[in-house]
């Protein structure tokens, strides 16, 4: 009786492995036959290429199926992983733009697939090891992997929460890294504060959730040989390598590694500065005998044409421009563009060689004032920017290379602090000045809290609120600064010409100033003034006559150092071309042909067809 009844037992036993096993098999072909479909339904809605999806098909389900074998096809390795595959997609449904960008929810998911099982192998390996030490450090990698599966996701749906749905992008990164802190920490102060609190609240809740997930998958963690695990980790490998194009287009893995490219591209640009300056020296940059004379530059700040008077705007906000613009020697021009909303890229592509049409290496393109230089002219640089050293941007290597530099603002950490207003700046300008020579100022103008770059006394406007009111009061006191500085530059002998051009323009009805993830066309529309001489004219007349020609020409400010040239009068220039130069008859580009936004916007594009903003 004993016998038979072992027997039974033995058979009943031998009947549920069997099942055990019939029932592995069938969780595994499901996990298999699960991402089979989700890439076949991204497959059908056209997010993923052929060749791809065939690849991912095969390495990405075998891998996940795989690794939930390992893992004894517990229910807490499904609830952990669709739980950090909510967080994956939420980082891209909850943008409003997400599909006009291009951000696919299966890069997202590949994404949070691949990082959740290479840190779910990190604990089964712990479990490997007998000792202490190792199997701690081991866990210790595997809850930061798992923290940081979920934080970078986060990252990007926290950001959209402050910014009402928009995409973190590196040109934002750049912002914070590279451009001022006033305006870094402007635009962080701009964002409700309320929306900073929850945004950091559900950050702390959700790395919270997933820590005491990763606690709860870990204390079942079972003991597997670590060859099995090597096999899986090779099966990861193969689908990151296959998916790797598409995983580098995930917008937030796009924002680190474009951001990276572009310190990178800075710091070759600094590195490569004796490289630049002996081209110089070979190339013979010499200047024109007729156009050698004293020119002042002025490079505005956040300044919008939408804004201003002198291109319809209804306040007038624009009395000096105005009447300067009807003046002999001044040409208007009345369809200026920048090339992009922030000031580093702006002025990088507008004070150098480098433009959104040509191929030319950024690290390759001389300066504006490294051209200028070696052609004979004397450089002055006076900004009320803060100072940065020459390795932190392209601006500030250009300006730390001209003979004469005066920098009036300190590095203040608030943006409500300049130092000076800019009417400070009419004191540095030199007295005396032996031409040829290049003066430059570079304001602070209409930049971040309007109401704070003019004096109290200097408030003109009242009734359209506090943000118009602000910029418009702007937008007068920097009309009074250009007036001041012209008035200041007539009396030098040999006085040539006056220039006025800005960085880029700002959108403050939106509030959004001149944020690139909020784009409007308002934040690239830019006012571009230049005055020459009477004797200029006499000297020079058909550069003239060419200017007023394309007065109503389309152009973008990233060409501005081609016209420069021209209007300079320096020969030999390196990457010089006639055909982007507004200054030459040869100048070509037509609306269909610009762009801004580094080439991302085009001029049909924009809903101001007219010749005037206003």
């Amino acid at each position: 009786m004993g016998n038979k009844q072992s027997l039974e037992d033995a058979q009943s036993i031998e009947n549920n492995q069997k099942l055990q096993r019939r029932r592995k098999v069938l969780l595994f072909v499901a996990a298999l036959l699960c991402h089979i479909a989700v890439s076949f339904a991204f497959r059908l809605t056209g997010q993923i290429e052929q060749r791809l999806f065939n690849e991912i098909l095969i390495y990405g389900g075998a891998a996940f199926a795989a690794a939930w074998a390992l893992w004894g096809y517990r229910k807490s390795f499904l609830v952990n992983f669709g739980y950090v595959a909510c967080l994956y997609l939420l980082s891209v449904y909850t943008l409003h733009d997400f599909i006009n960008n291009g951000m696919a929810a299966s890069e997202a998911l590949e994404w949070g697939t691949g990082l959740f099982a290479f840190a779910c192998l990190w604990a089964l390996a712990a479990a490997c090891f007998r000792q202490r030490v190792v199997r701690v450090l081991l866990q210790a990698v595997y809850y930061a992997g798992m923290v940081l599966t979920a934080a970078l996701p986060m990252t990007g749906i926290g950001y959209g929460l402050i910014s009402s749905g928009n995409a973190l992008s590196s040109d934002l990164v750049l912002a914070v890294l590279q451009t001022n802190p006033q305006e870094a920490l402007a635009y962080l102060q701009e964002q409700p504060l309320a929306l900073w609190v929850i945004a950091w609240a559900i950050l702390f809740l959700v790395s919270g959730i997933e820590v005491f997930l990763a606690y709860r998958m870990s204390r079942h963690a079972p003991a597997r040989r670590l060859p099995l695990l090597l096999l899986v980790c090779l099966l990861l490998a193969l689908n990151l390598k296959s998916s790797s194009p598409r995983l580098r287009t995930y917008y937030l893995v796009n924002t680190v590694i474009h951001t990276k490219q572009s310190m990178t591209s800075f710091k070759r640009y600094q590195a490569q500065k004796h490289i630049r300056l002996e081209r110089l020296q070979k190339l013979k940059v010499t200047v024109e005998p007729e156009a050698k004379g004293v020119y002042v530059l002025v490079i505005g700040e956040s300044a919008s044409r939408d804004h201003m008077h002198t291109y319809g705007y209804d306040r007038e906000d624009t009395p000096w421009m105005d009447k300067q613009a009807k003046q002999p020697g001044s040409v208007l021009f009345r369809r200026a563009y920048a090339n992009y909303c922030q000031t580093i890229p702006a002025l990088t592509y507008a004070l150098s060689g480098k433009n959104q049409y040509n191929d030319v290496d950024l690290a390759d393109a001389c300066s504006l004032i490294e051209v200028a230089k070696a052609a004979g002219y004397d450089t002055y640089w006076i900004s009320n920017q803060s100072r940065f050293n020459a390795t932190s941007t392209p601006v500030s290597e250009m300006a730390s290379t001209a003979d004469h530099q005066v920098w009036i603002n300190g590095r203040s950490l608030s943006p409500s602090e300049t130092t000076y207003p800019d009417g400070e700046m009419l004191g540095h300008l030199p007295d005396k000045v032996q031409a040829p020579a290049l003066i430059v100022l570079h304001l602070m103008g209409e930049h971040g809290k309007y109401a704070n770059r003019y004096p109290k006394e200097a408030a003109f406007y009242h009734g359209k609120g506090d943000r118009l009111d602000g910029y418009d009061n702007a937008v007068r006191y920097v009309d009074g600064i250009l007036q001041a500085v012209f008035e200041k530059a007539r009396q030098y002998p040999d006085f040539k010409g006056f220039i006025y051009m800005p960085d880029h323009g700002e959108d403050p009805e939106s509030g959004n100033s001149h944020q690139p993830d909020k784009f409007t066309y308002q934040m690239v529309h830019i006012p571009f003034l230049i005055w020459l001489d009477p004797a200029f004219r006499a000297e020079r007349p058909q550069l003239y006559e060419t200017l007023q020609k394309h007065a109503d020409a389309p152009w973008t400010n990233d060409l501005f150092y081609d016209a420069m040239m021209d209007i300079l009068g320096i020969r030999n220039a390196p990457y010089h071309n006639p055909a982007f130069s507004i200054a030459s008859p040869e100048y070509r580009m037509t609306r269909d042909q610009l762009r801004t936004q580094h080439g991302a916007r085009t001029f049909a594009e924009d809903p101001d067809q007219g010749l005037l903003s206003r």
